[in-house]
């Protein structure tokens, strides 16, 4: 039996983090005045713009929240379905100032708010729209980069000068975020990492999988049993979906007899089966079968209050997980 992982994707979906056994840290970098580099010919927004200045008025606002979050999803939705040409004209329009002021959000606004009455370590807080604008900005984001001509516009559109007028990548800044101990900030640093390893490749910086520390690392997720839409991280021990389509993965390590426990951090609150499964159990995400959904699988979902085996379940008593929860399993 191998324990594995099946999500489902969308916007806000889940992240699983399975921990090594070293503790983990929360790293920041701080970063001071920078300057956008992208080009000032491009016409001005008719569309409501999300000033600095503004976010102190609007942080007890929603709806300012599901306005910028609906826009950003029916950006991604329609770079995602048009892509080519079509996509990567939408690029020429107010729609990439749009996009790009969200991510660069985090620079220019989140140390602003920092300076009210913010705890970064509560997900829940009220100005954490702030974080979750800039986390649909970047899966929206992604959705653009699918053709060279699009990704060459985006790389130009993404990158800053600071006070000494070295550039660098903005999504650079939130990777130090990737270990952060506020959900909603590791999530943006889970992406921003993910992308400038798989899509945004920058000459003078090494991939992440790279420099990471395996010593401690006995089993991690396998790139080479995994459905086609996850996003594995650099240390192969996290996992992202944002698709529509349910994505699995089963790990590097199978047991054949004897008792085994492992425990996964949740980073998000979405549906997700995490269990333990045969080699027989296939994956077929597009008709949503996983883990749990036939006789060589079984899993537990936290978001439904449901143990999944032969796709059928049964109701836990158990809470519904959430955010920054720890979760074990034992076969």
């Amino acid at each position: 039996m191998t324990n594995v992982l099946k999500e489902n994707g969308g916007s806000g979906t889940p992240l699983l983090v399975l921990p090594t056994a070293e503790q983990q840290i929360v790293v920041t970098n701080k970063i001071s005045s920078f300057t956008s580099l992208r080009s000032s010919k491009r016409p001005t927004s008719s569309m409501k713009r999300m000033k600095t200045s503004d976010i102190s008025n609007q942080r007890e606002s929603d709806d300012n929240l599901h306005h910028e979050r609906n826009t950003l999803v029916v950006l991604g939705c329609l770079a995602e379905k048009l892509v080519g040409p079509n996509s990567a004209s939408m690029l020429d329009t107010i729609a990439l100032e749009y996009l790009v002021d969200r991510i660069h959000l985090g620079i220019h606004g989140y140390h602003e708010l920092k300076s009210f009455d913010f705890d970064d370590r509560n997900v829940s807080s009220k100005y954490s729209s702030v974080l979750k604008i800039i986390l649909f900005a970047l899966i929206a984001l992604e959705k653009f980069s699918h053709t060279s001509e699009s990704k060459h516009i985006l790389l130009q559109s993404l990158t800053v000068a600071n006070n000494e007028q070295s550039k660098m990548n903005v999504l650079e800044y939130y990777e130090s975020w990737a270990l952060s101990n506020n959900c909603l900030k590791r999530q943006i640093g889970f992406y921003a990492q993910w992308l400038l390893d798989n899509v945004f490749i920058l000459d003078y910086r090494r991939p992440s999988y790279e420099t990471i520390d395996h010593q401690y690392i006995n089993v991690m997720l396998n790139d080479k049993d995994v459905s086609e839409y996850l996003k594995i991280g650099p240390d192969g021990l996290e996992a992202r979906s944002d698709s529509v389509s349910f994505e699995s993965v089963r790990c590097t390590f199978n047991v054949n007899s004897g008792v085994w426990y492992y425990e996964v951090l949740v980073i998000t609150d979405g549906v997700m089966q995490i269990g333990w499964a045969t080699k027989k159990s296939k994956f077929m995400n597009h008709e949503g079968y996983g883990i749990g959904d036939d006789q060589y699988s079984i899993a537990y979902d936290g978001c439904r209050n449901l143990i999944w085996f032969g796709a059928k379940s049964v109701r836990h008593t158990n809470p519904p997980w959430k955010p920054g929860d720890i979760v074990g399993k034992i076969f």
